[in-house]
């Protein structure tokens, strides 16, 4: 339904986001290190609390109880979030993943690259920027996405 799409669209798109929830989730443990093109880390997981994600993101209270409806229907919700840290406290690597029973099973991996390099941003035209917000189910985002990308 429309309020487990807009839990996934909080989930894993905002990194500094990814790293709240982990903090806030308690329990974090690290499980190992790994090298991310040449830069070794340390990943760190956890559990998401699903309802203080919703509650952060501004989900009205209704569309909560909405979701609640939808877990009882559908089972367990699980959400984990890893997150691979430099010696610096970068984040090169997030890895969320959102299970809601038999409704959906997501995972999203997320590399960031090229700290402290020049950026070179082109503000794309008003007519082609599309607010996610707008969009009342996920059917609808994919749909303004291809017409952007496709050309309709």
């Amino acid at each position: 339904g429309a309020a487990a799409e807009q839990t996934t669209q909080g989930l894993g798109a905002d990194p500094r986001a990814l790293l709240e929830q982990l903090a806030d989730a308690g329990g974090i443990t690290v499980k190992g290190t790994e090298e991310l093109r040449g830069v070794q880390t340390t990943r760190y997981s956890g559990q998401v609390d699903i309802h203080k994600a919703l509650e952060a993101q501004g989900m009205p209270q209704e569309q909560i109880e909405m979701f609640d409806q939808q877990i009882k229907d559908a089972g367990k919700v699980t959400s984990t979030v890893d997150v691979y840290l430099d010696d610096d406290g970068l984040a090169h690597r997030t890895v969320s993943r959102t299970k809601v029973g038999s409704l959906m099973d997501i995972t999203m991996t997320m590399d960031l690259l090229d700290f402290g390099e020049p950026v070179d941003i082109t503000v794309p035209a008003r007519g082609d920027v599309v607010r996610t917000e707008t969009a009342s189910t996920q059917f609808e985002v994919n749909q303004l996405t291809q017409s952007l990308f496709v050309g309709g």
